[in-house]
Formats: structure tokens, sequence, C-alpha cells
């Protein structure tokens, strides 16, 4: 059974009537989409179409890389799969909070993201592409706008040393680079453990960023931390990860 990760923010209200009428609808136009190109192509369509968009948003996403494009479609995915718990949607978003924080993104960018994203399913459905679609892809994007409102202004109020420290980092290497240092340092010391990981470097690396972030996230919080930890514990078992790896990592 899946363990809940402590929620630092309210989830937005919602209403159940629709969560039931439109997560059906996302899921499969989503799935036609993922189907219609690959990821990187959707990744590559997605930020042209931002940057055409709003060239000004250009300066947020400094040395894009094709794996940090295939991220942002894994990640809509997710969301796309937690649609019918709106819960789960929020614990997804608060997960990349420091992220998105340290990264400077505010509200109004959640309305051209909005666009972007009608615009790629339009591409990608073409005559499918109904108004019913993009009824229930407002509606997730509306519910997903009120999540980043809450969950930035959460973080914009808390913080800690560890918290600054790391938005320090952040702010002066990419996701992938702070990742790939990680990845790289890690197998230095243990080049085992390189048989535990399957998938691509750059993708692990910015999982790393991604876990790492997460956990500072919970820096002020020991015991909200002490949840988070047993919740990546549990997840990271199945995958061989064993405590006398965690020295390691330290």
């Amino acid at each position: 059974r899946r363990r809940r990760k402590a929620l630092r923010s309210k989830p937005p209200p919602v209403n159940q009537e629709d969560v039931a009428r439109f997560c059906p609808i996302i899921r499969v136009s989503w799935s036609k989409v993922v189907k219609s190109m690959s990821w990187d192509a959707l990744g590559d369509l997605l930020y042209r179409t931002l940057f055409d968009e709003a060239e000004e948003l250009r300066g947020m996403f400094f040395n894009l890389t094709q794996a940090q494009s295939i991220k942002f479609v894994d990640m809509l995915s997710t969301l796309v799969t937690f649609c019918s718990s709106p819960e789960a949607m929020h614990e997804k978003m608060e997960g990349m909070g420091p992220m998105h924080y340290s990264r400077g993104v505010q509200g109004w960018h959640m309305d051209v993201m909005g666009k972007v994203i009608i615009a790629l399913l339009s591409a990608g459905l073409k005559e499918d592409f109904t108004d019913t679609v993009k009824d229930a892809w407002l509606w997730l994007w509306d519910f997903l706008t009120r999540s980043m409102t809450v969950t930035l202004e959460t973080f914009g109020g808390q913080s800690s040393i560890v918290q600054e420290s790391w938005d320090v980092v952040l702010s002066k290497f990419t996701d992938l680079e702070v990742g790939g240092f990680l990845y790289d340092t890690l197998f230095e010391l243990a080049p085992n453990l390189q048989t535990l990981f399957k998938r691509p470097k750059d993708v692990i690396a910015l999982k790393f960023t991604e876990m790492i972030s997460m956990l500072v996230s919970f820096s002020g919080d020991k015991e909200r931390m002490r949840t988070m930890i047993t919740w990546l514990g549990f997840r990271h078992v199945k995958y061989g990860v064993r405590p006398h790896h965690i020295p390691i990592m330290g």
C-alpha cells in the first residue's frame, strides 16, 4: 500500500463530481497524445510553444536539455495518473515546490503554461481535440494552478539554513548539473551501486536533484522529515537499496 507523505498545506477544494467526469477524459486524451509522438518530441514541442507564447520566460530555462524536456513530460504524465486524487496531485506539486520557488516561478506563469498545454494537446490530438477534451484539461489546469499558488505561498513563508543553502546551489547550477555531480560522486565512491540504476544517467541525475529538493523542503520540520524519509525508504527498498548505502550518499 502506498504510504502518504505529510503535506505542508491543504489541497485546494475540488468538486468530486468534476473529478469523476473529467479524469477519464484527461487520461484517454493524454494516452493518445503520448502515442502520437515520442516523449522527447513532446518535450521539444512544449518548450518551443512556451517560448513562442512567452519569450521572457526563456531565462528561467537556461541550459535546457532533452532530459529536462522529457522530465517535464514525465511530470505531466504523473499528474495525469493521479488526476482522480486531488490530494495526490497536490502532494506532487508540493514535492516540486522548492525547485519552483528557487527558480522564481510565480502564479501567473501557470496561466502561460496552461495555454502551452492546450496548444500541445491540440497539436497531438488534431481532430480528437474536442471542446469536451478542452474543458477537462482546463479544469485540471485550474486545480494545478491553485495548488501551485498554495505551494509557493507555503514555501515563500518557510525557510531554513538548509533550504537557503540548497537554493544557492540551485541558483548557480542547473538541476541536471547538480544531479550529475551527485551521480558521478556516488559511483566514484561505490562503483558497484551502478547495478541498481537501470535508467539513463540524465534521468537518474534529475531524479537525484528532485529527491534532495523534496527532503530539503522539510528540513525545518523534524516530524514531517521523518515521515518523508520513511516514505522514501519503503520506495527504495524494492530497488535493492540497503541501510549501508545511506552513509555513502551522505
